[in-house]
């Protein structure tokens, strides 16, 4: 009788956890999102010109669609995109859209396989969990090296209530300044740049 009582209560808290992972939907904004704010190596680089080719979303899903019922204003590809680029630029680089004319230094490409927000259950409540990778690739017009890297950021938050539409804004902000973080201070990386 005790397991029957444990059993249903789990499945109830089951179902209520999925109505309130499946809520209403929720909408970020892409220019909610901010930049990195810290110091990073790559600004000890003299200026260099990067192309950029659009990220490719390899995740398989609705390319603005992060989550349960959780979307973007904008594919995940153009907000990765902007997002390197802006911190390229942040660091004194010109990055400019690739095209078969491009006069650049290097050209940036990279796939996104992972970009969302997942809910799961917590001692405490429910734990909404963010987290973005990309796999980056970075060729030189001057010699034939490949510098080839993954980056990730995970950020999360626990919660008692379906969280609002800031909260979500503030997990992926948060998710995305890891993983541009995680890139903009690796050493390989810089040491590939300074070549």
């Amino acid at each position: 009788m005790k397991q029957n009582c444990i059993y249903s209560f789990r499945c109830a808290f089951l179902i209520v956890l999925s109505l309130l992972l499946v809520g209403c939907s929720k909408y970020i904004r892409s220019d909610a999102l901010h930049q990195l704010q810290v110091g990073s190596p790559l600004s000890e680089l003299s200026p260099l010109t990067f192309a950029i080719k659009e990220f490719v979303d390899v995740r398989g899903i609705d390319p603005q669609l992060i989550g349960p019922r959780i979307h973007v204003d904008q594919p995940v590809s153009k907000i990765i995109t902007t997002a390197i680029s802006k911190e390229f630029e942040r660091n004194g680089h010109k990055v400019l859209l690739y095209s078969s004319e491009s006069k650049a230094g290097y050209i940036i490409e990279g796939t996104i396989y992972k970009f969302f927000i997942n809910g799961g259950l917590s001692g405490m409540g429910v734990e909404y969990i963010g987290n973005v990778a990309v796999k980056i690739s970075i060729s030189s017009a001057s010699h034939s090296k490949v510098f080839v890297k993954k980056y990730e950021g995970e950020h999360s938050q626990i919660m008692k209530l379906h969280p609002s539409t800031a909260t979500l804004t503030e997990i992926l902000d948060q998710t995305q300044i890891r993983m541009i973080r995680d890139m903009s201070v690796d050493q390989e990386l810089l040491t590939f740049l300074k070549k």
